[in-house]
């Protein structure tokens, strides 16, 4: 599968069905997700190393920073992607945004679809986006309602993901210090399960 089709797939989310006995959420905890998501969104300076290694129907290795100070916002990983050499960049001013060689109108909701993307889908699905030289998901829109979680535990958050009301994926995200530390996903494609783990550092 190349960059494009991996890209298009992760956008469609194409996959799992909710599980028979699936767990009813507690709306306390999804209180306390948003909150943690409230706090990186308001921060004025997020500097977040990540790794994210995938395995599977999808095989992925990448290393790469978000990094935010005020308006200017830049995204970058290297790495291999579905058997792909991939050198992704990412970054925006007050007025521009700039994916790879393309420039363009900085989207209205650019921070927000980078945080919420990271906390809910994992970083993997924007940089898949980004591999088609595309602006992150639902940056011109904003991500709510299209895309929201079902919180069922905390300690690391577990919880699923639901896109345009249909439940995707199930992930499991760790929290410390009002950052997030890892996270665990699989998604289910026709060609099989991909399994992905992401870790993030704290940068300076």
């Amino acid at each position: 599968m190349r960059p494009l089709a991996i890209a298009l797939a992760l956008s469609a989310c194409a996959g799992s069905t909710p599980p028979a006995d699936e767990p009813s959420a507690d709306s306390s905890l999804g209180d306390e997700l948003a909150a943690f998501e409230r706090g990186l969104l308001e921060a004025e300076s997020l500097a977040l190393p990540f790794t994210v290694r995938a395995e599977g129907a999808l095989e992925v290795a990448l290393e790469g920073e978000l990094r935010i100070e005020g308006a200017m916002i830049r995204l970058t990983a290297s790495g291999t992607f579905g058997g792909e050499a991939v050198d992704l960049q990412l970054h925006a001013d007050e007025t521009f945004l700039f994916v790879g060689d393309t420039e363009q109108a900085r989207p209205p909701h650019l921070k927000e679809a980078l945080v919420l993307g990271l906390t809910r889908m994992g970083i993997l699905h924007n940089l898949a986006v980004l591999t088609n030289r595309q602006p992150p998901d639902h940056s011109d829109v904003g991500v709510e309602p299209w895309l929201r979680v079902r919180v069922r535990d905390a300690a690391p958050f577990a919880f699923a993901i639901l896109v345009d009301g249909e439940q995707v994926a199930e992930a499991r995200l760790t929290v410390a210090d009002g950052r997030p530390v890892s996270r665990e996903q699989t998604v289910a494609f026709p060609e099989g399960e991909m399994r992905v783990r992401e870790t993030y550092g704290s940068g300076g």
